[in-house]
Formats: C-alpha cells, sequence, structure tokens
C-alpha cells in the first residue's frame, strides 16, 4: 500500500512528494499566522503554502472577517476577479451548509472538481455549475473550506491547475488540511481580538460619555460635549444634534459643519428625516451620500459641504423622539453592526443626560421664579427644616426686624431667631409661635408679636408645618404678616365706636323712657298715637341693639369679648326666647322640640340668650308667608346641639359659608326686601366659638334653612 501510495507520490507528471519542503511549508504558515502581522500578510504566507503542498498553477486564499468583509490573497488573479470568486465561491459552501444535513459535520472534507465539463457520478453539483461561471480552465480544482469551532465557514482554500486528485496523493491532501485547520485557528483568534478590541472600545466610548455627560447640568454643555465626543468615539469630521420643538427642528450644537448646511438642515429635517426616524426608532446609516441620502436636495447639500458618510442616530427618552444625533465623515466609512450599536448606546446616554439637563434647567428656572415671588412678598418669611435649622429668610424679613442683610439668618437654629425677637421687644409667650409644639408637630401656631425695636410693630405670625408629596413633615414656614396699620386703624374705630355709643346711648335712652312714660299714662288716645308712641319704643331697641353690636364686634376683634360662664341648664333658656318670641308675629308658630336628655353646658346665658333671640328672629323674618318655626335642642356626643328651623325663602349653598362674615347681606341692593346690617350671624358666630363651639347652615333656596350650632356638654 505504502508503495503504491509513494508510487502516486512521485507519478510522472505529478508534483514530486519532498515531505521537508512541506514540513517547512507549513511552519512558515504557522509562524505568519501567530506573528499578529497584518491579515494580507500572513494570508500571503498562507497561499504559498498551500502552493508549494499542491503543486497548483493557481492559488486563491479567503478569509471573511469578523464583520463578514471578504479578504482575499492570490498571485495568479487579478483583485476584482479574486474578490468575485472567493465571495461567490463562500456563498455556495454556506448554501451547501443549508441544504445538507451533514454539511456541518465534515469539518475536514475537501472539495474536489477533477473536470467542470465532466458531469461524473457522486460529484458536488454546486460546486461544479460554479466553475463555468468564473471561467476556469477545465482542470481539477480543490477546494479546502475554513470552518470554524461553531461550523460557520470563516473562510477557503481553493488549488486549481492539479490534473487529477489521484495524482496529489494521500501525504499532500493531509498536509493541505493540516493547512487549513491552522488557518482557521489564526482566522479565529482573529475574530476574537476583534471583538474584544471592539468591546474594549465600546467600553472605553462608554466611559468617554459617562464622564463627559454625566458631569454638567447645563444643556448647553452637555450638547457641546456630545458633538466633541463623537470626534474621539468615532472618528468624525463633524457632528451635530436637532432637536425638536414646536416650530419645527433646531440645531442645538454642532461641530465641523457649516452653519449654511445646517440651516438646509434644520428645513430638511422637519420635512423629512424627523418622519424617518419616527418610523425607524433605530439610526439611520448613509455609506456614500453620493449615491444614497434622503432626498436629491440632501444628497446635494452633502456634496457642497464635501460629506460622504452619515450616521443619524434619534433621541429617545419614553418612547418618545425629541431630537436626533448625526455624525459626519468626508470620505466613505463602513460602519459594522458593532459599530452602530455603539453609536445607539452612546445616543441612549446622551439622551438620558439631555432629559436630566432639560429637568435641572426647568428646576432652576422655578427656584428663580420662586425666588422672585418670595422676595416680593409683602409677608416676612422664614423656613426651617426639622432640625430647626433656618434654611430661608426673606428681604422682607430682614426689614421687619431691622436687621441688615449681613446677619445671615440662614444656618442659624430657630433657637436663635426667638431670642433675636426677644432682643428686639417680643414677650417670651408670643415668641413661642418659632418652637415646633412636641405635642402636636403637625399643629398651626398663630400669635401676634409685638416688637418696640427699632420701632413699634405689630406682626401676625403663623407657624405652619411643611410636608412633602408623601405627606411626611419636612419643616414649617412661619409668615410674618404687619399688622401695625390694622392695629392703629383699629383702635381708631374702637374710640370712634366708643364715642358714638355714648352720644347715642343717651338720646336714645331718653326718647325710649319717654315714650314708655306717655305709653303707661292712663290717658285716652287716638289709636294712630298709641302706634306711633309703640312704633317709637320698638325703633329704639333696634338702635340700641345695633349700637351694642357694634360694640361686641369691636370687643370680639379685640379678642376681648367679655363672657360671664356658668353651669346652665340649656332647656330652660330655650324655652324662655321660644315663649318670649312666640307671640311677634300672629302668622308664624314658633315650637320647641327636645331630643334625649339634655346635659348642662358651659354658657354665658345672656349671650346665649341673644344667639338664639337672633336666629329665631331671623327665622321669622325670612319667612314672610308664614308657617311653623322650629327650635330643636338635642343631645349629641359630647355636645348639645341647638337648631332653628324655617321654611322661608332659603339661602344657595355658595353663600352658606359667607352669611357669617361681617356686614354680609345676599341681597345687598337698596330696594332689598329685608333690612339689617348684616352683624347679626356674624355675632352669633363670634359668641359660639368663644364658647369653643361651631355653627353652620344648611339650606335649600325656596324650601328654607336649618341654623345649628353645638356647644360642648359638661362632664357629669
Amino acid at each position: 500500500m505504502r508503495n503504491n501510495e509513494a508510487q502516486q507520490e512521485n507519478a510522472p507528471g505529478g508534483p514530486f512528494l519532498n515531505e521537508g519542503l512541506i514540513t517547512a511549508a507549513l511552519w512558515r504558515a504557522a509562524q505568519a499566522c501567530s506573528s499578529g502581522a497584518a491579515i494580507s500578510g500572513w494570508l500571503a504566507r498562507v497561499e504559498q503554502a498551500a502552493r508549494d503542498i499542491t503543486g497548483a498553477r493557481l492559488v486563491l486564499v479567503t478569509a471573511a472577517d469578523d464583520d463578514q468583509t471578504i479578504i482575499t490573497s492570490s498571485a495568479d488573479l487579478p483583485p476584482d476577479e479574486s474578490a468575485l470568486l472567493a465571495g461567490s465561491l463562500m456563498q455556495v459552501l454556506r448554501i451547501r451548509d443549508l441544504s445538507s444535513a451533514t454539511g456541518r459535520t465534515e469539518r475536514d472534507r475537501l472539495f474536489m472538481l477533477e473536470n467542470a465539463n465532466a458531469a461524473r457520478k457522486g460529484e458536488d453539483i454546486l460546486l461544479r455549475e460554479l466553475v463555468p461561471q468564473l471561467r476556469l480552465p477545465p482542470s481539477a480544482a480543490l477546494i479546502a473550506p475554513l470552518r470554524a469551532t461553531d461550523g460557520q465557514i470563516v473562510g477557503l482554500i481553493l488549488t486549481q491547475g492539479i490534473e487529477t486528485h489521484r495524482v496529489l496523493g494521500v501525504k499532500r491532501m493531509q498536509a493541505l488540511q493540516v493547512l487549513a485547520f491552522q488557518t482557521t485557528l489564526s482566522i479565529e483568534g482573529r475574530h476574537l481580538r476583534q471583538r474584544s478590541d471592539t468591546f474594549c472600545k465600546r467600553m472605553e466610548a462608554i466611559r468617554y460619555a459617562v464622564d463627559h455627560l454625566a458631569a454638567p447640568l447645563e444643556l448647553e454643555a452637555i450638547l457641546e460635549s456630545m458633538v466633541e465626543a463623537a470626534e474621539q468615539v468615532f472618528g468624525a469630521d463633524g457632528a451635530s444634534i436637532y432637536l425638536g420643538q414646536r416650530e419645527g427642528v433646531r440645531c442645538a450644537a454642532s461641530r465641523g459643519i457649516s452653519k449654511a448646511y445646517l440651516q438646509r438642515a434644520e428645513q430638511l429635517g422637519s420635512e423629512s428625516f424627523w418622519d424617518t426616524m419616527r418610523s425607524t426608532k433605530g439610526p439611520i446609516y448613509f455609506a456614500d451620500l453620493s449615491t444614497e441620502a434622503f432626498d436629491a436636495s440632501h444628497r446635494e447639500m452633502a456634496r457642497q459641504e464635501g460629506i460622504r458618510s452619515m450616521v443619524l442616530v434619534p433621541l429617545i427618552w419614553e418612547d418618545t423622539i425629541f431630537g436626533g444625533f448625526a455624525i459626519y465623515h468626508r470620505s466613505v466609512r463602513p460602519y459594522s453592526y458593532d459599530e452602530m450599536e455603539l453609536a445607539q448606546t452612546f445616543t441612549e446616554h446622551a439622551a438620558v443626560a439631555v432629559h436630566r439637563a432639560r429637568i435641572y434647567k426647568a428646576a432652576q428656572r422655578t427656584r428663580s421664579n420662586l425666588e422672585a415671588v418670595i422676595n416680593s412678598m409683602s409677608d416676612g418669611l422664614l423656613v426651617y427644616d426639622r432640625q430647626g435649622v433656618i434654611i430661608l429668610a426673606n428681604p422682607r424679613l430682614y426689614d421687619m426686624f431691622g436687621l441688615d442683610k449681613s446677619a445671615k439668618l440662614e444656618h442659624s437654629h430657630i433657637r436663635d431667631f426667638a431670642r433675636l425677637a426677644q432682643t428686639k421687644g417680643a414677650s417670651t409667650s408670643a415668641t413661642a409661635v418659632y418652637i415646633e409644639p412636641d405635642s402636636e408637630p403637625l399643629a398651626r401656631q398663630h400669635s401676634i408679636v409685638e416688637l418696640k425695636h427699632p420701632e413699634i410693630r405689630y406682626l401676625e405670625v403663623v407657624n405652619q408645618p411643611v410636608m412633602n408629596r408623601s405627606n411626611d413633615l419636612i419643616g414649617r414656614a412661619i409668615f410674618h404678616h404687619d399688622i401695625t396699620r390694622e392695629r392703629d386703624s383699629q383702635r381708631v374705630k374702637d374710640e370712634f365706636l366708643s364715642m358714638l355709643s355714648h352720644e347715642l346711648r343717651t338720646p336714645l335712652t331718653s326718647i325710649k323712657g319717654y315714650a314708655q312714660i306717655l305709653l303707661r299714662r292712663p290717658v285716652s288716645r287716638p289709636e294712630s298715637d298709641v302706634r306711633a308712641l309703640q312704633a317709637i319704643d320698638v325703633q329704639t331697641d333696634k338702635m340700641l341693639r345695633l349700637i351694642e353690636d357694634l360694640l361686641t364686634v369691636s370687643r370680639t376683634e379685640k379678642g376681648r369679648i367679655p363672657l360671664q360662664l356658668e353651669r346652665m341648664d340649656p332647656v330652660g333658656l330655650v324655652q324662655s326666647v321660644v315663649d318670649h318670641l312666640g307671640g311677634i308675629s300672629p302668622r308664624h308658630e314658633v315650637v320647641l322640640e327636645i331630643t334625649g336628655s339634655i346635659p348642662r353646658v358651659s354658657a354665658d346665658s345672656r349671650r346665649l340668650r341673644d344667639v338664639l333671640i337672633n336666629l329665631v328672629e331671623n327665622a321669622i323674618k325670612y319667612s314672610p308667608d308664614g308657617g311653623r318655626v322650629i327650635t330643636q335642642i338635642a343631645n349629641g356626643s359630647g355636645e348639645v346641639t341647638f337648631s332653628v328651623t324655617d321654611f322661608g325663602i332659603g339661602i344657595p349653598e355658595s353663600s352658606w359659608s359667607r352669611v357669617f362674615d361681617e356686614f354680609y347681606q345676599l341681597d345687598s341692593s337698596n330696594s332689598r326686601r329685608f333690612g339689617g346690617v348684616g352683624l347679626g350671624l356674624h355675632i352669633c358666630k363670634l359668641i359660639v366659638e368663644a364658647h369653643g363651639g361651631r355653627i353652620w347652615v344648611r339650606s335649600v333656596p325656596g324650601e328654607g334653612s336649618v341654623f345649628s350650632f353645638a356647644l360642648p356638654a359638661c362632664a357629669d
């Protein structure tokens, strides 16, 4: 057998077997493949080794780079022809793998075409039919596929010009297989290095992006960092960022591109590429703008600017495109799949940075507006955190306390400010409003602070909690309202009312006294005179009550409404009021209803009687058609509830809370149907609240009203 093989190896017309030459060829190829030299250099070594092993007249070595770029080496074919042949052969081999269930397991198989013109049984039809298309001579061709570990075809070695594979011999076939195997390992190693380099480049680009995009908070600085980073990461000749606005697309930052191009790009963006980005939502790549572009206008403007390649990546936030990042090259620049992914990753980081900068800019604008509002407030404002550290004091507060702006209240403690207020003349009890109450940290505090230095000033101080969105206490805000003028006005009003009451009481008392004397004399008088004297008596009562009401309001506003509190039976008081007012109008029936066992209350009987009389008289007055007026008293939960119900004109819901305001009238016209100055219900509210109670109304227009108030019940 060995003699037969040796005869075949050294047969006449065949290559002479020189094992030393073959071994040397394999060694040189292995050295070249492992040297780290350029791929074209070691592919040439592989080509020479294949020629030495087979003695072929034509040799072609092909390798597919990691991005599927075909690289060839052949001293026998022109570059264009070798590239065409290599691409076609690799495509056929891959098609063969897809069509054959065993294709990927034939790792070491060599494919032989003895004669392209002879259709012999068992020959590979795909390979045989390819030879005439490639215009190869009709001599034997041997193909050694370079199959990677995962079974993928990554290259091939073609030797052509061998008359027959029998002449080639087993040892040379095995040597060719060894050459193919070590070449495959080198190509796989190159792929691994390329992937490693791509990964490192991507990590470096991401690090660069993070370093340059994470640091600044201003939008303009981030945009400038993006276009600068395009040069470092992608070797770009220019870059620009376009942001969508209501009026269209605007170039927000650029580098290396003329203003004329950017202006035309803004117009093009509004009309063309914005819609394209919305539809793709991914990078748009133009390998050569001289042959492909958005449209003819885009191709022309790129030609004038000298741009050949372009990548446009959308800026996306929460699935919404708000801009585009364009990278420009002035020469044709192929982009691999990994580089396109890198561009998208870089842009995603940029989109986050831009969104963060927009939030920061909006927050800065809001803060600036808020500061303008706070600084223009007529009230003094002081804010401190949970630890009692002052974080804000507006200019008006400094003015109120006669402080120089250099005093720097910020970062000092609120207790220090309370002591400062005391040095200005404020009492210790009044300055307690500045300190957060320990028992009720969420309580709202109120006090009147009187300052004596640098001038007499009265401040209404309100200390209220500040809550965040989670309803957690984060601090307190103290508002200072200067009420010095109001206090002066109140003092003048009090003096006037005091003088007025004195000046009016005396003549009115005299008039009432004389009218009563005349009414009591047993003298026969005309009926008209009697009615006139009775009218004088009633109207003077009204005038005296009005004066008393004005004085009551004045005293209450000053916080000194006098109360003579005593434990009393409210049922007896209500019964006396009902009995007294029951005969005022013959068309009205005033009744009393009692629910449950009524406890005693602590009240000023005279003031409480005034409240009940006012409510019952109003019920009679605002029920012009007559009917029942129901006075009720009931035992509630820890309180006694009083109610007066009428079936008169009613009150619209929008006025329920306002009817208790000072001088409020449902009908304020001069021709109003019902008289009064609007003090009665207001005084009722003041008296009830002075007792620690509450008052309210419910009504339906046209059906009547129910006025109710509640007072705390006495403990047994």
